[in-house]
């Protein structure tokens, strides 16, 4: 990922000072955090992803902090209360902000309790920095973005057009020279290359994998662990299903030996998928 040097000077160019893109940037890059972050950056294009709710979480954000700040000056200039007590009732409003942003999340995220971290990540910066912590936190994703698609073998102008695509684009001031500091610092691997061929293949493809009667995993981590092993001559005994009880049960199941039985499966489970969803519209 881009070091923090970009991070900062780009951040900064925003309008943002420098003391909060740099706590900001700390914060994001907990490792406790950053994980969260980097899973937000997972988008498949023409489908809704995690990052494009995680906007509709940034405009709800920001009216309220904007709502906020007006209800605290009105109370200030009305009723005479002074800034100390605007500031607790603000504190007070934030931390129900917090609570309201778990119920928002975990529809989002259901099944996975990470979205409490990530309330909880959000929520540190807002009460710390307010509107300019959020923009600092987009900033820091958008770079990100840059610098994990590039890593994936994808060229100046589909970053662009991927930017733009997920709202990222308004937190780049000046894409071409963004993207020239970033490519000096990161270059395009072989190997993430290689599983974003994997990760287009798997599109289409939905449901549960339960590999070896041991592992069950989604769509796409579920082809990448089949692929590696394929690439090292295992074989692997993979069961599919709509949900978890079918792909334990097994729904199809097949012994992966090659690249070839790979794809004929996949084939195999879009047809089935297809079917399903054609019954149900009908």
């Amino acid at each position: 990922m881009p070091s923090w040097r970009l991070h900062e000077k780009w951040c900064q160019s925003l309008g943002i000072s420098k003391e909060v893109c740099r706590e900001v940037n700390k914060i994001i890059d907990d490792p406790s955090h950053h994980d969260i972050v980097k899973k937000l950056l997972t988008l498949t294009r023409g489908s809704i992803s995690e990052l494009m709710y995680y906007f509709r979480l940034k405009n709800y954000l920001e009216n309220y902090l904007e709502n906020l700040e007006k209800w605290c000056q009105s109370l200030e200039r009305e009723q005479g209360i002074s800034k100390e007590v605007c500031m607790r009732i603000k504190l007070r409003e934030l931390d129900h902000l917090a609570s309201e942003l778990k119920s928002y999340l975990k529809g989002y995220f259901i099944g996975d309790p990470s979205y409490g971290e990530l309330v909880s990540t959000l929520a540190e910066i807002i009460v710390e920095f307010g509107k300019e912590g959020i923009k600092a936190t987009f900033s820091h994703i958008a770079l990100d973005r840059i610098a994990e698609l590039r890593k994936r073998g994808f060229g100046k102008e589909e970053i662009k057009k991927e930017l733009t695509f997920t709202g990222l684009i308004q937190y780049i001031p000046n894409y071409d020279c963004v993207f020239e500091d970033i490519a000096k610092e990161v270059k395009p691997s072989e190997k993430m290359i290689e599983w974003r061929g994997v990760a287009e293949r798997s599109s289409g493809v939905h449901g549960f994998f339960y590999i070896d009667d041991e592992k069950l995993l989604t769509s796409l981590p579920a082809l990448m662990h089949i692929y590696s092993r394929v690439k090292k001559g295992e074989t692997v005994c993979v069961k599919w299903g709509c949900n978890v009880s079918d792909a334990v049960r097994g729904m199809i199941t097949r012994f992966i030996r090659s690249e070839r039985d790979l794809e004929d499966f996949l084939s195999l489970i879009k047809r089935i998928y297809e079917a399903q969803r054609g019954l149900r519209r009908n």
